[in-house]
């Protein structure tokens, strides 16, 4: 099918082109939305490289959301996806030939910020299972520890 192109605009905030088309035969009026391909992202680990995966991203933040099922099950498709934009925009700066390159803590970096402000539980956990951060220590409850009162003497 061949088409022409009647208005095109490209996004502002995402890698991401609209573009209204015409049917050159049956002059027919359609949207199209493109976008960069994420199989040209190559994740750079340890010197070894090897091609982005949303299917793994998808898995990762799904297990981060387990304490909220139907996250879990439909969110998280929505919430890589837009995780997947977020890296193609970055890693366009770095573009060398036809592949983009991105570090793999760029990827957690990004899915950590990009899930704290969707849901902060989920930030946490995804944090604890990817390494960020190792404990979580609560400030400002009491001690379960005896201490002396504010006399400075002792407990009985």
């Amino acid at each position: 099918m061949k088409t022409r192109v009647t208005n095109s605009r490209t996004h502002k905030k995402q890698p991401q082109t609209w573009r209204r088309r015409q049917c050159v035969n049956c002059k027919g009026i359609f949207t199209s939305y493109e976008r960069p391909d994420s199989s040209d992202l190559i994740i750079n680990s340890k010197g070894k490289k090897s091609s982005f995966n949303i299917g793994k991203l998808i898995l990762s933040i799904a297990r981060a959301s387990q304490h909220n099922k139907h996250q879990a099950e439909y969110d998280s498709f929505q919430l890589a996806s837009t995780i997947e934009i977020s890296l193609i925009s970055k890693s366009k700066k770095t573009r060398s030939g036809s592949s983009m390159i991105i570090s793999r803590a760029e990827i957690i970096n990004t899915t950590y910020q990009t899930l704290r402000r969707y849901d902060e539980l989920t930030g946490m956990q995804y944090a604890m299972q990817h390494g960020l951060i190792t404990s979580v220590r609560r400030r400002g409850r009491p001690s379960t520890i005896a201490t002396s009162d504010e006399s400075g003497a002792a407990p009985d």
